[in-house]
């Protein structure tokens, strides 16, 4: 295929069969006007000459132009968001010209704009098109009339201040009241700011402008399901539309191939109107199943459409056969809500996703894949995308499909009660189908849920007997799931209780039914949100749950490189307790830094382990969040770090580590009960019966046994086992401040441990912990590993290998060590080209331990 533009202009062609997209990407113009005074005459005069306009490219952001420039600062702790909210309230125009061939005179031309941000109005040659109003739509033009062949075309996007846009618009029985205008637009709510990120309002044309030229049919929306699987079959399902092209009498067939591993196992040629609806069955197919639980066998499927002459046009996607259920019987107390893929119920352990830069057309794919890494290393099953961000990219999610990662959706509304008017509403429903549409290939989408904490938010305002009656979620949304996608199970919101007849129906946050949001993030007994308050509750499911921590020194200084001291008084949740304010009031980072990630890695430890416990009557457990954006920080915050176990400079903070072991398919739990009692669990996710023996202790940090006992076992295939259950008063054999649990599992060559601190996490300045001497030796294993053996004479706490400037994946990592016991690490570094590094081993009571290492 030519290239369609001009030497030395910018626009790359690619070549969809026969159809030509030229991308219009590169340099164009910029500059701002206040709002709604542009005036298109001012371009197309024949004088016109852009000499006090910005250059910025296209897909980019008008933050990301403005940061190059100079014009505004990028983000560090201490940054007056203010001065930034001038970008808002001006509107910005975009300039840009274009070559088109005389050649195209004869084709269908559609102008095609993947995703701006987000009010905008498009002209062409002096033409107004029409406007965009929803930033995570696709919106496009029939240009055939109005492009100029063999001629220079001049392109104008004026992007609309969204508040001057809105300020017009009614805000009645919209909440909250002062914070109405994210809820009146069709863009990324947490542009206003939340509880992780600043106030940062993107602007722009932040995904690909296209050109698309035909002059045939083409292939229009493709659509492939699996129906049900029975015996050693599976039925399948073709959707397939096809725009035509006015002038084309050619007869038209079209060609569904399937092939697995470079064989073909399916290929049938149909009419059009058999491709509309077909139905068929694929005899002995290797099923996607998600990690760990299998192979996430993908499928290629490639789609032809052909006429008289050959191919017209072409789709090829990667498919995965699986089905998918949520199970919600009713059961003694409740209804279940189970996961069920391939006919095999789950217990999912996953985490919450958010964007991994608040200014979304920075992020890059090769950022996707650092994380993606990160969630196979942590033993993660499930992301729950929120739903006050963005519709993921299609690189993040061929990704989830290739790694067997299952994905919870939530459509992007969150926390507030939107406008219940007809045109709103419209506009939800049309999005939620395109959405739906485009996905509903992708293998990896387990369910889609309306929203984020919509019905909450009638809680939030006083008034929770009404949160039935918002049509955005139980109408707009679920009339837009329901007409275009029978295959997954749809939630009215996240969290929901969604059968309100039976018990906990009239509280959309019950642990009866439904899934859960709770957060119970402080560690004083007499607090309200104390967090052992859970043993009070048995969540269903668990899909959002956290603590907060500061980063670690590396990503704090960088930062807050200015070194500003740090307030813990702005966020409470890490300021509430007494002595940890005086830590932080002392002024010692590093102490803050740990103490901070300890509580926040013992919370999350302990509901994890406690939700696994109640296998089969919890159904799993989302912890918010697994990462961070690039972001400013709140004014009230500390950071935009706080609750994501790697913070936003890629580094995993001890929270990560915790968590990471929590998830393994096989481990010892322990769980209280409000009496004091302590149980040792067995939770296994895999289908092998483990017979072996428990022995569990009473230790001191000192080295000696209080008491020990050892008990014959059995960890049960695919559940969670009650191995062994201590007494309260036989836990007072030693003092809390210096005792821990030590619980062993042997069966074979498998070992399994787990500690549990009897001192509170609250408590934890009272610890009496000996100091102990690391010790560390280190060698090359080849293959960019290093192998390292760590040992101490005493107890040690939170043993943590650090490697400086580099991403590097240990097999573990944060964990503690008893007298005497060595523990061997394998660290891969990711970077290569190196000949050397530096390497710090620390604990909390130990001092630190410093190795330089060559390879």
């Amino acid at each position: 295929m030519r290239n369609a533009s001009r030497p030395g202009l910018p626009g790359l062609v690619i070549g969809e069969k026969n159809m030509t997209v030229t991308a219009l990407e590169g340099s164009y113009k910029l500059k701002y006007y206040d709002y709604n005074t542009f005036q298109i005459d001012e371009i197309m005069k024949d004088t016109f000459y852009p000499d006090d306009w910005m250059d910025t490219r296209v897909p980019e952001d008008v933050r990301t132009a403005l940061k190059r420039y100079g014009y505004i600062d990028g983000y560090y702790y201490g940054k007056d968001l203010d001065k930034e909210r001038w970008i808002e309230e001006k509107d910005w125009v975009y300039y840009h010209t274009f070559y088109v061939e005389k050649e195209r005179e004869t084709e269908e031309n559609t102008l095609c704009f993947e995703g701006i941000d987000t009010i905008a109005r498009i002209w062409l040659n002096g033409i107004c098109l029409g406007m965009c109003r929803n930033m995570y739509l696709e919106y496009a033009f029939d240009v055939t009339q109005f492009l100029r062949y063999g001629q220079e075309n001049c392109l104008v996007i004026q992007v609309l201040s969204p508040l001057g846009y809105t300020s017009d618009m009614s805000r009645e029985g919209i909440y909250p009241e002062d914070d109405t205008t994210r809820m009146l637009l069709r863009k990324s709510q947490m542009n206003w700011g939340w509880d992780f990120c600043g106030h940062c309002l993107t602007t722009g044309i932040w995904k690909p402008v296209l050109l698309k030229s035909r002059d045939h049919a083409v292939l229009h929306e493709t659509q492939l399901i699996t129906e049900g699987l029975e015996g050693d079959s599976a039925e399948l399902r073709l959707r397939c539309s096809v725009m035509d092209y006015i002038e084309e009498k050619q007869d038209q067939t079209i060609l569904l191939e399937l092939q697995a591993d470079g064989e073909k196992v399916f290929a049938r040629e149909l009419t059009g109107k058999e491709a509309e609806d077909f139905s068929f069955t694929l005899d002995k197919p290797r099923l996607w199943w998600p990690r760990p639980y299998g192979e996430p066998f993908l499928y290629e499927v490639r789609i032809c459409l052909r006429g008289e002459n050959g191919v017209l046009d072409e789709r090829s996607f990667r498919f995965g056969i699986r089905t998918v259920e949520l199970i919600q019987e009713k059961d003694e107390g409740g209804r279940s809500f189970l996961f069920c893929v391939n006919g095999k119920r789950l217990f999912i352990r996953g985490a919450n996703w958010v964007p991994l830069n608040c200014v979304y057309g920075e992020i890059r794919d090769e950022e996707y894949d650092y994380y993606i890494g990160r969630i196979v290393d942590s033993n993660i099953s499930m992301l729950r995308i929120w739903g006050g961000g963005i519709y993921e990219s299609e690189h993040f999610l061929d990704a989830c499909d290739e790694k067997g990662i299952m994905i919870f959706q939530d459509m992007m509304l969150a926390c507030g009660i939107f406008p219940q008017d007809a045109g709103f509403l419209q506009e939800v429903f049309e999005e939620t189908g395109v959405i739906v549409r485009k996905n509903i290939n992708r293998t990896c989408i387990m369910i889609w849920s309306a929203d984020n904490e919509l019905d909450e938010a009638y809680r939030w305002y006083d008034m929770l007997d009404r949160f039935r009656e918002n049509k955005v979620n139980r109408e707009a949304v679920r009339k837009g799931v329901e007409e275009n996608d029978s295959s997954r199970p749809f939630l009215v919101s996240s969290p929901c209780s969604p059968f309100e007849q039976d018990e906990g129906g009239e509280d959309p946050n019950s642990d009866k039914q439904g899934d859960m949001h709770l957060y119970l993030t402080r560690f004083l007994k007499n607090d309200e949100y104390y967090y052992k308050k859970i043993l009070e509750l048995k969540p269903r499911f668990m899909s959002e749950y956290g603590f907060s921590s500061l980063p670690w020194e590396p990503s704090y200084y960088r930062f807050n490189f200015r070194r500003e001291p740090v307030d813990l008084v702005r966020n409470p949740w890490l300021a509430q307790l007494d002595w940890l304010r005086e830590v932080g009031e002392k002024g010692d980072v590093s102490e803050i830094i740990y103490y901070s990630q300890f509580t926040h890695a013992q919370g999350l430890k302990y509901w994890i382990e406690y939700l696994r416990s109640l296998k089969w009557h919890c159904g799993g457990s989302l912890y918010w969040k697994f990462n961070d954006p690039i972001a400013p920080n709140r004014e009230n915050m500390l950071f935009p770090s706080l609750m994501s176990c790697i913070d936003f400079f890629r580094l995993p903070k001890l929270a990560y580590y915790y968590a990471r072991r929590a998830y393994e398919d096989k481990i010892l739990a322990f769980r209280e009960d409000l009496e004091g009692n302590l149980a040792v669990y067995g939770c296994n996710e895999t289908d092998s019966i483990a017979d072996g023996t428990l022995c569990v202790s009473l230790k001191t940090y000192g080295g000696e046994t209080v008491w020990c006992d050892t008990v014959p076992c059995i960890m049960d295939r695919d559940h969670a086992s009650l191995l062994y259950r201590i007494p309260a008063e036989r836990l007072a054999d030693g003092p809390s401040c210096s005792c821990y649990v030590y619980a062993a599992f042997a069966a074979g060559e498998e070992r399994l441990v787990n500690l549990f601190h009897l001192t509170e996490v609250g408590e934890w300045n009272q610890v009496e912990m000996p100091r102990a001497a690391l010790k560390a030796e280190l060698r090359e294993a080849g293959d960019n590993t290093l192998e390292i053996t760590v040992s101490a004479d005493s107890f040690v706490q939170d043993v943590t290998i650090e490697i400086l400037d580099e991403d590097v994946y240990y097999s573990d990592n944060s964990f503690c060590l008893e007298k005497g016991e060595r523990a061997v690490i394998q660290a891969k570094l990711t970077a290569s080209g190196r000949d050397g590094g530096k390497m710090r081993i620390r604990a909390y009571n130990a001092d630190p331990v410093c190795r330089s290492f060559s390879r």
